[in-house]
């Protein structure tokens, strides 16, 4: 993603190259996620394109937009494929003929969950960035699209278990007249629409279900993030317009104040926190320092321990400061063979559970973590 600030800049210096009107002459429509090499020649900040941008000159032209801000592309929307860094892609149309609106079957009508993918079980597919609206009916109730710029796959695949594709688009689902109601408005308890992103660890919790939960929106997590799929979500004490670098982006969110009305802008500072309780201080340990590194995927997050193997005791240095009081207990200690721990962070309702071999005569921890989204190697060396 940090060719992204890069991009922003070069195209920002290219403002000129395309005229900004007093007044829209059309409209921005989203149209899935993708990207494009090449062929920038403007950008904005913010998570959605200037209204402003989209004029009968740039008609049928393209913008990709991430949480930090937009570019512009000479490109026709439906030949934008093949860029390095996809982010939400929308299509400039003249207001001067919009597409009609398709009035939806009666019994059914598609429902946007969220950015997402799963293998196989293609029944058919349609042109255009939107599925089609007479393929939602009472017999494919609650199965599932995935639309990109191009075109629609469509799967018969309960929404909820579509995971795990190679090519995450715009997932729908079809809802049938009378059955569950739309999904809640993604602005729910605070919670904002910032486009689409991803930044690598400093997950505190996760959720199911494609928007986040109201209730993880407070006065604590006011300025951070969440990260959300077709199937869940999980939550970053990272500031959004920090969030980047991820390698699964999803549609982020940002929390504003609980019960905001009015979304904050993109690039704002994060309201001050309030101090932490005041908790005793962690007693210094006398013992061996490991550097731990958490590997998921190609994300990695380093951690260090003092172990005290005389007295089976583990102290995390620094993490209190992140999260907030940290509580770690010592399940298995055999020293030089063996040692489990499960570090918890009351406050936001955290674990991170270790289980490591001891090898190299105590030089070396290795094995595995897990948190309440995911599990990974979790291996390091003791400190010189």
């Amino acid at each position: 993603m940090a060719k992204h600030g890069l991009l922003l800049h070069i195209s920002l210096t290219l403002a000129a190259w395309l005229p900004v009107g007093a007044a829209s002459a059309g409209t921005w429509q989203p149209v899935g996620v993708g990207d494009c090499p090449g062929r920038d020649v403007a950008g904005s900040r913010g998570p959605k394109p200037e209204a402003a941008r989209c004029d009968a000159s740039f008609t049928g032209n393209t913008a990709v937009c991430w949480s930090t801000g937009c570019t512009y592309k000479t490109v026709a929307t439906a030949a934008c494929t093949g860029g390095a860094n996809p982010g939400q892609m929308y299509t400039c149309v003249a207001a001067a003929s919009p597409p009609p609106a398709a009035p939806p079957p009666a019994g059914g009508a598609w429902q946007l969950v969220g950015v997402g993918d799963c293998p196989g079980r293609d029944v058919a597919g349609s042109a255009g960035a939107k599925p089609d609206a007479a393929k939602c009916n009472a017999a494919f109730a609650g199965n599932t699209a995935v639309c990109w710029a191009t075109g629609c796959t469509y799967k018969t695949v309960a929404t909820a278990a579509c995971t795990g594709g190679a090519n995450p688009g715009q997932m729908y689902t079809c809802a049938v007249a009378g059955a569950a109601p739309a999904a809640p408005p993604p602005a729910s308890g605070g919670w904002q629409p910032m486009g689409v992103g991803d930044c690598p660890g400093r997950d505190v919790a996760g959720s199911r279900g494609p928007v986040p939960e109201p209730g993880k929106c407070d006065a604590n997590f006011a300025g951070f993030t969440a990260v959300c799929w077709a199937t869940g979500c999980t939550y970053k004490n990272v500031l959004t317009g920090q969030c980047i670098g991820g390698a699964n982006p999803g549609q982020m969110y940002t929390c504003g104040a609980a019960g905001a009305t009015s979304p904050a802008p993109a690039l704002a500072p994060a309201p001050a926190l309030p101090p932490p309780p005041a908790v005793p201080p962690t007693p210094k340990l006398k013992g061996r320092k490991y550097t731990i590194v958490n590997y998921t995927g190609d994300k990695t997050s380093a951690h260090d321990f003092i172990v005290d193997w005389k007295a089976c005791n583990v102290a995390e240095v620094g993490m209190e400061f992140e999260r907030g009081p940290e509580k770690i207990t010592v399940e298995v200690c055999r020293p030089g063979s063996r040692l489990i721990i499960k570090a918890d962070y009351k406050a936001n309702n955290y674990f991170v559970h270790y289980d490591w071999v001891v090898l190299d005569d105590g030089a070396t921890l290795a094995g595995a973590y897990c948190d309440p989204t995911t599990c990974g190697p979790a291996a390091g060396k003791r400190a010189k």
